[in-house]
């Protein structure tokens, strides 16, 4: 499947709208941006274009530059736009307004989709006469580089449109994951709070530096979750007993330590038994394998960044 040469309307040209319209121009689309803002909107298309110059198989400087269009009302933008991707500022009085325009102005089959961090679809759409056209599709910043877009939309939507609204991003390379239900902060955003929070408590207590904590990071969880989950994570480091092991024997000991509540025998058996399933026993010998074979791999990038940032300029 294909959108090559449709219109897509960016609502927004903060980072996260640049980031935007640069991969949906990449693959040859006309991208039309919103900015109200004149200043801003002034050096919009220089901006998406620098970001275009390095994205491997984009579409040649000189055709992105004649497909971005910048354009000072929501009703220019969304004219016959295909998509229509909103990555304004997150507030929902103002997303509201936003996208009772762009139900009142864009094509009646228009995708409808949100880039909220943490803004649920059915506290956006309240002044929508379709809500259920709404869909919640967050990047992980920038966009243009970074796989992830959670998929989040209302109950009734209907499953052909969330469909398509799966294949539009998957066209431009990205991994959509459909969330099951609505949640403040979404999934990957209320993770990174949680590991944010505690390595803020260690800095404040004086366990580590800042510059320590990053380095940590660096070496550790961060390659790790680079190759695999943390689930994934659990069944392969406890061996035989898979991620029940690793939850009875050391994850609820430390939990305990930090003053967290365990998790229940319940939720261990439950977690056991789907890990199981997804993870078979006799495929673990190739998971392992590939997860060392994808931490090498980082380890070597991160070796050959630190040897140009050490060369004489």
């Amino acid at each position: 499947m294909s959108f090559n040469k449709r219109v897509i309307a960016v609502l927004g040209g903060g980072v996260i709208g640049q980031s935007w319209a640069a991969l949906f121009a990449s693959k040859g689309n006309r991208v039309n941006i919103f900015e109200p803002n004149k200043d801003t909107a002034k050096n919009l298309k220089p901006k998406v274009l620098n970001l275009l110059q390095d994205m491997p198989n984009t579409v040649g400087i000189d055709e992105a530059k004649g497909n971005i269009q910048v354009y000072g009302t929501i009703e220019e933008a969304v004219k016959g736009a295909y998509a229509v991707q909103e990555a304004g500022p997150e507030r929902v009085e103002i997303k509201q307004s936003i996208f009772k325009e762009v139900e009142a102005f864009a094509p009646e089959n228009a995708l409808i989709l949100s880039s909220s961090s943490g803004i649920v679809p059915s506290k956006s759409s309240v002044k929508m006469t379709n809500p259920e056209r709404l869909v919640v599709g967050h990047p992980f910043n920038p966009p243009h580089i970074m796989p992830l877009v959670e998929v989040l939309s209302m109950e009734r939507v209907d499953e052909n449109y969330l469909e398509e609204v799966m294949d539009f991003y998957k066209v431009f390379e990205r991994v959509p994951i459909k969330l099951n239900k609505e949640i403040p902060g979404f999934v990957a955003n209320r993770l990174q709070t949680v590991v944010v929070l505690e390595a803020i408590n260690l800095i404040e207590k004086g366990v580590v530096s800042v510059e320590q904590m990053d380095a940590i990071m660096k070496n550790s969880l961060g390659i790790r979750w680079a190759s695999i989950g943390p689930m994934l994570t659990g069944v392969l480091g406890g061996g035989p007993g898979g991620i029940k092991h690793i939850l009875e024997h050391i994850l609820n000991t430390l939990a305990i330590a930090m003053g967290k509540k365990p998790v229940s025998e319940e939720t261990i058996e439950s977690l056991q038994e789907e890990t199981n399933k997804i993870y078979p026993i006799e495929d673990r010998e190739y998971l392992v394998k590939h997860r060392d074979e994808v931490q090498r791999a980082i380890v070597r990038l991160q070796k050959l960044q630190r040897h140009k940032k050490e060369m004489p300029v």
